[in-house]
């Protein structure tokens, strides 16, 4: 399974949704879809996605990429925000180093942002 992304196409900004977290959260139940605009609406209405149960909390998942994922969201809500995974970004997009990745940013801070591809680690 390929890694999934929310990206801000106006700012060429990104953020892990959350890998398989995102898929069975969201794509699986219909709330997002690959390589369409994302109804922020929709996704911020998925108590599932946004409070995960005992068993499936993580410092991973609830410390870095959930808080990431608000932000994010909540930033470009009224951009054009779509869901995609890795391999749509180098197909339609020519994913380059203009693309900044968007990671977890608590208050005060400025905005952390890492330049670098996808999958690059």
């Amino acid at each position: 399974m390929n890694s999934r992304y929310f990206i801000c196409k106006k700012h060429k900004k990104y953020t892990d949704a959350g890998y398989r977290w995102a898929y069975w959260q969201l794509e699986d139940k219909g709330v997002v879809s690959l390589g369409q605009p994302v109804d922020v609406a929709a996704v911020f209405s998925q108590r599932d996605y946004w409070h995960p149960s005992a068993e499936e909390q993580n410092e991973w998942l609830c410390q870095e990429i959930l808080p990431t994922v608000r932000q994010f969201i909540e930033e470009y809500r009224f951009h054009s925000i779509h869901y995609v995974d890795e391999e749509f970004l180098y197909e339609q997009w020519e994913l380059g180093y203009e693309w900044r990745e968007v990671k977890v940013r608590k208050k005060g801070q400025q905005e952390a942002s890492v330049d670098r591809l996808i999958g690059d680690d």
